[in-house]
C-alpha cells in the first residue's frame, strides 16, 4: 500500500495516519482557515536495520534538493484507494535500539498538496 518514489516499503507500518492541520485564523464568515498543505505520519513499533536504512535512504535521496513521489491512502474515500501524491520527508526518528531493531520509529511526510 505505501510506496516512496515507486518502491515499496520493506516493512508495511503498524500506523499510518493524516495528521491535523493548524488553523492558520478566522475567515470573514467566522469559520477556520487552515494550511494548504498536509501531512501523514508513519509508525513502526520494531525494525530491522535494514528497513531503517531503507527509510533514511529515501530521505538522503532528496534531504536537500526536492520531493518525493508517495502513495497514500485518501483522506477521504470512502474505499481504501492508494493515491499518488507530492511531498517532502522529514528525517526518519527512532526512540533507541532493543534487540538489534530500532524502536519507537516514526516517519513525517510533509507538504503534501490537496
Amino acid at each position: 500500500m505505501y510506496e516512496i518514489n515507486s518502491e515499496s516499503l520493506l516493512l508495511c507500518p503498524e500506523r499510518g495516519r493524516w495528521l491535523n492541520r493548524d488553523s492558520v485564523g478566522i475567515d470573514g464568515s467566522g469559520r477556520n482557515t487552515y494550511e494548504p498543505n498536509r501531512s501523514f505520519e508513519l509508525r513502526w513499533s520494531l525494525m530491522s536495520m535494514a528497513e531503517f536504512a531503507q527509510l533514511c535512504d529515501f530521505y538522503n535521496a532528496v534531504a536537500h534538493t526536492g520531493t518525493v513521489d508517495v502513495v497514500l491512502p485518501s483522506k477521504c474515500a470512502d474505499l481504501w484507494t492508494g493515491i499518488h501524491y507530492t511531498a517532502k520527508l522529514d528525517e526518519p526518528t527512532t526512540r533507541g535500539y532493543w534487540n538489534y531493531h530500532h524502536s519507537g520509529v516514526r516517519l513525517r511526510i510533509r507538504d503534501i498538496g490537496a
